[in-house]
This record gives structure tokens, C-alpha cells and sequence, in this order.
């Protein structure tokens, strides 16, 4: 039984031992709980914050100078626009709804991105895209080559991808890009740069439904338009997931061969039926998201009691490679890797259940179709929860998941599952 994206508010828990770990209890040689202690504050935050209290008032002003250029009709003539997203995989992702409604809206249209190399997988994968420029936060000195560049490509109009907030990795590429027309939600301290301010979608809380405001400019209803994100896989790569659940490897470079006979649909089918595949993701790339490692030993056990003898695979960043095969091994599940993002994409598109943390697999999810379970720290479910896909988006009442109970996460796996 598929359930619907639900959201769930998890009441303050306290720290759950082995003596209190429901379905499948650790035994006493395994690890002892942990709990992480809150994220420090950067060193020099007061500086940063007094240097972009500057700079700010400065680039909008600058922006006041710059020459204005008439109004194009967005939806019929024939323009060329830099979307800037210089951020994460994540952000890159739930771009993908606005940049396909962007591409539908005028046939002579261009779109072009300016990404970072973390998110360069995802942009360079969209078929909306034409050009993905890369800004590279380690090399400073690149700036200026980079500016040169986008200047010669004499674009019609910027887009700023922040909708929430100012940010200054967004507003000094809005000024100096030499783009005709700067669009932005207004609102946020820098109208002034704008040419085209975007008023905010009236009662938005996910950060899709903040973005689809956007289409406003180009002639889209954001309350029509479908702003649900999209990932693309591969023949082969799915073909090579396809060979992983049968029992092989992930090899880099390998070629789907003939032990790939059949290929599974656009997301997931039923999570508990007969060819459920069960896939748990340990990795968050931050501290504040990590749930401990005993909690998710218990959950796949009670996910391999409810779904006998389906295959249950463990995956996490490469760097997390010794985590992932000791919680695999004391769940009695399997480690697998995933080399390429191009992997842990197919990985998620051919499972029938996905438990992640809150990361860009679980955007992937979304993306996919994937039903899921995912675990968000306090105050992030509304705006990064999973959109348009089914599952049960879980949030904890603290900043960090380390004090995250084991019993709501085991209820929404039962929920999903239709037990």
C-alpha cells in the first residue's frame, strides 16, 4: 500500500538504549548509543556578518547605476538567461521543476546555469540546460576570468536563485554578470538590484513552492504549473543498478551486460510487495543530521522482519565506507558503493523503499518517484520536506538528529510498508 508525502512532528525524545530498542534490540556487544553535541559557530562569525552588512547596500547600489534596457516579452521572444545556482546538489535538484517550466514557456528560449563542481552531475545532466558555467568557491582567482565570460555571452537576463534570503555568493554575480535585466524575489533587502522583482507565492513553505513564483515572469500560474523535480536516468545506468540488486558490483565504467534482462519502471513499485528492494542511506554531510548508527541497525532489522527475504542495501559518501559496512554488517545487510552520483541515483530509482536522512537523497527520491521515509532536524521539514512523491517526512523537535527516538521512525516504516 503506497501512503502519501505526510509530515510528522516528533515530540522531544530523550536518549534511547539498547534496552528500550523495539523489533529487533541490539545485543550487548553492540555499539553503545552516541550523542553528538550541538554544531559550534564558525570563528569570526561577528566579522562576517559586519562585512556583508557593508557590501550589501554597496552592490545594490552599484546595481542602481547600471543602464536599463527595454522589457522583452519573456514568453515570445527569443531571450538567453543565466540561472544562477552556485550551491548543492540538493539545491540543483529541486531547480529542475522551474527549469523545464522555464524551457516550456518559449520555444526561443535559452537557459543556462552557473553551478559549483559539487552540483555539476545534476546540471549537466538536465536536458533543459545549454550551458553550465562553473563557479568555484576554492579558487577565488577564477572570479574574474568567470565574469569576463558571462559578460561575453551578453545574456538577457539573470535569475537569483535565492528566494528566502540575501546571499552574497548570488548578489555580486547579479551585478557584475552584465545581464540586461536582474530577476529576484522581492523582499529580501535587495529590490534595488532588481529590474524584475518577483512578489513571493503567497502562503509557499517548501523551497519549490518558493521557486515556482518565478513563473509568474514568464506567463506561468505557479498554483498550474507542474514544479515537481526530475532526474534522469540512464539505460545503462539502470541496467547497472538493475545488476547490483541481482547480486554484482558497481564497477566504474562497466557496460550493462546480459545479466541485465529487464529494467525497472519510472520509480518504484509497491515498497512491500513481492520485488521490494529496500534501500537505507547513513550519510548527511553534516553533523546536525547524523542519526546514530544503533538506530539505524535496528530499523533495517525491522525492515528485513517485515520484508523477508527482500535485499536490503546500506549506502553512505565514500568517505563514510568503514560506517556503512559495520552498520551493514550488524543489521546483517549488504554494503554497496556507489562511485558516481550517476549510481546512487539508479540505486534510488530501482528501490521500492528509500530511509535517508535529510540530504539530496532524499531529493533524489522526490525526484524519482522513490516512496520514502526521511528524518529532518527541527525547523527544516516545511521548507525541504519530499514534494510530489509518496512517503512520510518525519521531523524532530531539536536541531540535531542524534537525539532522534527509534520508535516514530519504525511507526513510519510500518505506515509506508501498509502493515
Amino acid at each position: 500500500m503506497m501512503t502519501e508525502n505526510r509530515d510528522i512532528q516528533i515530540p522531544r525524545p530523550g536518549v534511547i538504549g539498547p534496552e528500550n530498542l523495539a523489533s529487533g534490540a541490539l545485543s550487548s556487544g553492540d555499539p553503545a548509543p552516541g550523542v553528538l553535541p550541538p554544531p559550534k559557530r564558525r570563528p569570526f562569525q561577528w566579522i562576517e556578518r559586519g562585512w556583508k552588512k557593508i557590501w550589501f547596500p554597496v552592490l545594490v547600489q552599484f546595481a542602481r547605476m547600471l543602464p536599463s534596457y527595454p522589457m522583452p516579452d519573456w514568453r515570445r521572444d527569443p531571450v538567453r538567461i543565466l540561472f544562477l545556482r552556485p550551491d548543492r546538489i540538493g539545491d540543483a535538484i529541486v531547480s529542475t521543476g522551474i527549469f523545464r517550466e522555464i524551457v516550456a514557456s518559449n520555444p526561443r528560449v535559452r537557459l543556462d546555469v552557473l553551478g559549483t563542481p559539487r552540483n555539476q552531475a545534476v546540471l549537466r545532466a538536465s536536458p533543459y540546460l545549454s550551458t553550465v558555467h562553473t563557479l568555484d568557491h576554492r579558487r577565488p582567482w577564477s572570479w574574474f576570468g568567470l565574469m569576463r565570460q558571462l559578460r561575453a555571452a551578453r545574456y538577457d537576463a539573470v535569475i537569483d536563485c535565492m528566494v528566502t534570503a540575501r546571499s552574497m555568493a548570488t548578489l555580486p554575480v547579479l551585478v557584475s554578470c552584465g545581464a540586461r535585466h536582474r530577476i529576484g524575489i522581492a523582499g529580501r533587502g535587495i529590490d534595488g538590484a532588481l529590474t524584475v522583482p518577483v512578489p513571493p507565492r503567497p502562503g509557499a513553505a517548501h523551497i519549490i513552492d518558493h521557486l515556482s513564483a518565478f513563473g509568474r515572469v514568464f506567463g506561468i500560474d505557479p498554483d498550474q504549473g507542474d514544479w515537481r523535480p526530475e532526474l534522469a536516468v540512464t539505460d545503462n545506468d539502470r541496467m547497472r543498478a538493475e545488476n547490483v540488486w541481482r547480486g554484482a558490483s558497481f564497477t566504474p565504467g562497466e557496460e550493462a551486460g546480459e545479466r541485465s534482462a529487464a529494467i525497472s519502471g519510472e520509480g518504484a513499485g509497491d515498497p512491500a510487495g513481492d520485488c521490494a528492494r529496500v534501500l537505507v542511506n547513513l550519510s548527511a554531510g553534516s553533523r546536525v543530521r547524523v542519526w546514530p548508527d544503533e538506530r539505524f541497525v535496528a530499523t533495517i532489522r525491522h525492515l528485513k522482519m517485515r520484508l523477508p527475504g527482500a535485499p536490503v542495501f546500506v549506502i553512505g559518501a565514500p568517505d563514510e565506507r568503514e560506517r556503512v559496512e559495520r552498520v551493514a554488517e550488524l543489521a546483517g545487510a549488504r554494503a554497496v558503493s556507489t562511485p558516481r552520483f550517476a549510481d546512487m541515483v539508479a540505486l534510488v530509482s530501482t528501490a521500492t523503499f528509500l530511509l535517508t536522512p535529510d540530504t539530496s537523497v532524499a531529493h533524489v527520491a522526490s525526484a524519482t518517484r522513490t516512496p520514502a521515509v526521511v528524518l529532518y532536524p527541527a525547523g527544516k521539514r516545511s521548507l525541504w520536506r519530499l514534494y510530489g512523491s509518496p512517503g512520510i517526512s518525519l521531523e524532530a523537535s531539536e536541531r540535531v538528529l542524534a537525539n532522534y527516538p527509534l520508535e516514530p521512525v519504525l511507526e513510519a516504516v510500518d505506515q509506508l510498508l501498509g502493515f
